[in-house]
């Protein structure tokens, strides 16, 4: 067991906290300097697991979940070929026009754009990748439409932030989900939930608040 020191950081705790301001530091000159950011998170586990350091030890990489890490991996790998492909553009746009959106009231057609956004977010296991292809056409149709852009943006922004009907779709219901203490069940019912709170929040601001911030 290590020594607890005068400020209340025993030996490890004292080198893990350097390291990660170090690592911190090194992620922040090399975005400037187009240093692939694996290299400092590979140097600070290479540092914990040197010999006389030996913070990260075999036993501990053991318990990592690997399988959570490689099913993100796969998952950014297949996002990024159905985007480059142009299928998720194609099903948007089948998607939306099948739908006379122009046919329908304003608000009739906001609500879809918002659980078209919902549905994409679906198969993405990231908020910010859905957004970057779901935001580009709701935009063009909303423009066509007359909404307003900004508030567009910021309702599905809400939107797809609340959106975690499948554990792969966050991080942390994923890891949940693996190490036992939620179901599937139970990370859909959480979803239901969230969506429920982002879409009364999105329609609130949209109704009362956007409105008053933008007439100040």
């Amino acid at each position: 067991m290590t020594k607890d020191t005068a400020t209340g950081f025993n030996r490890d705790q004292q080198i893990v906290a350097t390291v990660m301001s170090g690592t911190v530091l090194a992620w922040i000159i090399g975005s400037f300097l187009g240093i692939p950011t694996i290299l400092p998170a590979a140097a600070a586990v290479l540092i914990l697991a040197l010999p006389k350091i030996r913070i990260i030890r075999a036993d501990a990489v053991e318990d990592v979940s690997w399988n959570v890490l490689f099913l993100i991996g796969a998952m950014f790998s297949l996002l990024e070929a159905l985007t480059n492909t142009g299928v998720v553009e194609l099903l948007i746009n089948q998607t939306l026009e099948t739908i006379p959106l122009h046919a329908l009231p304003t608000f009739a057609s906001i609500g879809i754009l918002l659980l078209v956004a919902v549905a994409i977010r679906t198969v993405f296991s990231t908020g910010s990748a859905a957004l970057l292809v779901v935001v580009p056409f709701a935009l063009r149709i909303g423009e066509q439409l007359g909404v307003n852009q900004l508030y567009l943006s910021f309702a599905l922004l809400i939107v797809i932030g609340g959106t975690t009907f499948l554990p792969f779709n966050t991080t942390s219901a994923l890891l949940a989900y693996e190490e036992g203490p939620l179901k599937q069940r139970e990370v859909a019912k959480f979803g239901v939930v969230t969506l429920l709170l982002s879409l009364g929040v999105s329609t609130t601001a949209w109704l009362f608040y956007w409105p008053f911030v933008s007439s100040v």
